[in-house]
């Protein structure tokens, strides 16, 4: 079986490329290995390998980032759907009320999140400048 380089540039072969696909997809490694018909042993060999592993870890961070993207949209369009509860004078005030709380939480929780990569990308800078 002839082998391809794969996005990370490591060299896998399709069977390897369509078992990352198929982990990615399927919720057990015996899924998995149907998928990509090959035996769960196998599957679990070629986790063991690095480049393998490596092309699997990448694949799974890729499909991360464009979940990630999908939920900023989403998130966008739920932030617009409470703001237009808040502000309609047809809404029940619970509704209006419940839709001002949201938004508050969320702002907090995006405030937050901010904070903490801020804090944590200043605490690699110093880590980076001592070489911990």
């Amino acid at each position: 079986m002839s082998a391809e380089a794969d996005k990370t540039g490591q060299n896998l072969t399709r069977k390897q490329i369509r078992a990352i696909e198929c982990l990615l997809r399927e919720p057990t490694i015996n899924n998995a290995a149907k998928c990509a018909k090959v035996s769960r042993q196998t599957l679990y060999d070629w986790l063991k390998q690095n480049s393998f592993r490596a092309a699997y870890e990448q694949a799974k961070a890729e499909a991360f980032r464009e979940g990630l993207d999908t939920l900023k949209t989403a998130l966008a369009e739920g932030v617009s759907e409470l703001r237009s509860a808040l502000h309609d004078p047809t809404a029940s005030i619970p509704n209006r009320i419940q839709a001002s709380v949201k938004l508050i939480e969320l702002g907090l929780r995006a405030h937050e999140s901010m904070e903490v990569e801020q804090r944590l990308s200043e605490i690699e800078a110093r880590m980076a400048e001592h070489k911990l």
